[in-house]
């Protein structure tokens, strides 16, 4: 069995971020939301199991004014943030 990648460090994900700004600045986007896992993980950094129902339980938005993201827990992720 294969071993999954190693999580991306800080700087990874700050590097991330970084793109994604300056790619909604060329587009003139001011924020996203992102909703789906894959889009929350690679961008976040953030890990959790609560993916396993598919209920959308997280959400992040980036803002092109800020060199983070705002991630949004649901009342039931919340205790084990």
């Amino acid at each position: 069995m294969a071993l999954p990648p190693p999580w991306p460090g800080e700087a990874e994900v700050g590097a991330r971020i970084a793109r994604l700004c300056a790619n909604m600045a060329d587009a003139n986007v001011d924020a996203m939301i992102l909703t789906s896992r894959q889009n929350f993980d690679y961008y976040s950094g953030f890990r959790t199991l609560f993916w396993t129902p598919d209920t959308r339980p997280l959400l992040a938005i980036a803002r092109r004014d800020r060199a983070r993201i705002a991630i949004i827990i649901s009342n039931s992720e919340e205790r084990n943030a």
